[in-house]
């Protein structure tokens, strides 16, 4: 089975629910978009229809007036093309009418005159005392006959007369009629005007529609089909149940994993109980053996400054009365500044070509002591190099077993390869040892 150290199991532990409520929002996200999309298709939908729609009776409206446009324009024009002959043939029997009139006038004047003329005549005649001769009898039957002739003529024409009189004072019932009738002429010119203007607004509505109707057909058109969307709606669900599944089955192997690593951290600090009172045996064990007799594997303590280094350099520096204690009292103050917390003369560098800032990626830090500190770069100009040195690897030593507390603690030490001594070292150490006691002893033994 695949095992986390605790650290991992904490940070997976803690990147689930931000995986879990980022899969969450992912959905609502998801759900909110189709949701969206949905609404949008219905509605272009809606709006198309009603655009159709309204197109259609935008188109049946139009059509409508028009029609009756036509109509009236027609029926108007047919009027107004009756209504000028009518003029027309009213104007020319008006003219007829008053040279007819002015000829009347004249034989009626005419006839008037010639009745007055032979009347006169007649009473000359008949006011004669004699009759010259027979034939003034004749000449008066005549005159008689010809003046009732006259008269009868005189009635026909007064008669005329009173008719053209009567169709002269129609006269300007008819001008009336005329002014009325180019008067509703013009009306209906307007009228016809009017219904041309709104024609042409019809019109640009029609294509107005028309082009906002394409539009919404296009945008329409470029959307994928209800079908589809459905099918892509459904094979997201799919991949959302098994991300889901996937994500339920990696939680039960989680916690199986942190079951695990509790009973193996369990374990572990058991064995490094054991492992503890083993080393406590082995300190003893090495402590006795160390100072019977100087050997490889020994006990040394991490972070302790080296006094022979300090005592060498104090040789040199002062008197033979001195040394020895301005040895010991600078050995002295600088494992105090090493115990120092406050006082942090290290430095990050890169591993493997990287440099991290993050704490918990502990594998790709390194810490090494940082030659540019001002005190140790005071240290080294005045004591030298090996001080320098000595302080330096008490440093990096306490930084690695115990840079919490800042003091020396023991370790099994390889003083042959100045190194870290394993327990597997030490036991075979301590055992060989004691296989050197134990033949002493036989031989001690064999000599009393």
């Amino acid at each position: 089975m695949w095992l986390f150290t605790a650290e991992e199991t904490r940070r997976i532990a803690t990147d689930v629910p931000s995986l879990l409520s980022e899969i969450d929002h992912l959905k609502r996200s998801w759900r909110e978009k189709e949701e969206k999309y949905i609404d949008n298709i219905s509605y272009l939908g809606k709006m198309l229809a009603e655009k159709d729609n309204l197109h259609h009776v935008n188109i049946e409206e139009m059509r409508y007036t028009q029609s009756i446009l036509h109509g009236h324009c027609y029926m108007y024009s047919q009027k107004n093309t009756q209504m000028k002959l009518e003029v027309e043939m009213k104007t020319e029997e008006l003219m007829r009418q008053r040279r007819c009139l002015d000829r009347t006038s004249m034989e009626n004047k005419k006839l008037i005159d010639e009745n007055a003329e032979l009347r006169e005549k007649l009473h000359e005649m008949e006011s004669r005392p004699q009759f010259k001769n027979p034939m003034d009898f004749e000449d008066i039957s005549k005159l008689e006959a010809k003046v009732v002739i006259l008269s009868e003529k005189l009635e026909q024409k007064a008669d005329e007369m009173e008719v053209m009189e009567s169709f002269c004072d129609s006269i300007p019932e008819l001008h009336k009629k005329v002014s009325l009738m180019s008067k509703q002429l013009d009306e209906k010119a307007s009228e016809m005007k009017a219904m041309e203007s709104l024609n042409q607004t019809l019109q640009i509505k029609e294509q107005t529609y028309s082009s906002a109707l394409q539009e919404a057909r296009k945008k329409l058109m470029s959307l994928k089909p209800k079908r589809e969307v459905e099918e892509k709606c459904l094979e997201l669900q799919k991949k959302v149940e098994m991300v889901n599944k996937e994500l339920e089955e990696k939680t039960d192997e989680l916690q199986d994993m942190e079951y695990c690593n509790q009973t193996l951290t369990i374990k572990e600090c058991m064995s490094n109980r054991d492992l503890q009172e083993v080393r406590k045996v082995l300190f003893s064990g090495v402590q006795y053996f160390a100072m019977t007799n100087r050997s490889t594997i020994g006990m040394k303590r991490m972070g302790e400054l080296d006094s022979k280094t300090f005592r060498d350099t104090c040789m040199y520096k002062f008197p033979s009365e001195e040394w020895f204690i301005k040895s010991a009292e600078l050995c002295s103050t600088w494992q105090e500044n090493i115990k120092d917390s406050a006082w942090h003369p290290f430095k990050k560098i890169r591993v493997n070509g990287k440099f991290h800032a993050i704490e918990h990626i502990l594998q790709d830090m390194e810490e090494i002591v940082d030659a540019a500190d001002e005190k140790l770069v005071e240290l080294k100009r005045e004591w030298g190099e090996e001080v320098y040195k000595a302080v330096s690897v008490a440093l990096e030593e306490i930084n690695e077993y115990n840079s919490s507390g800042r003091y020396p603690v023991p370790e099994f030490w390889n003083f042959k390869e100045e190194r870290k001594a394993c327990l597997k070292e030490v036991i075979e150490h301590v055992l060989k040892q004691l296989k050197s006691l134990k033949s002493a002893r036989k031989a001690l033994k064999r000599r009393g």
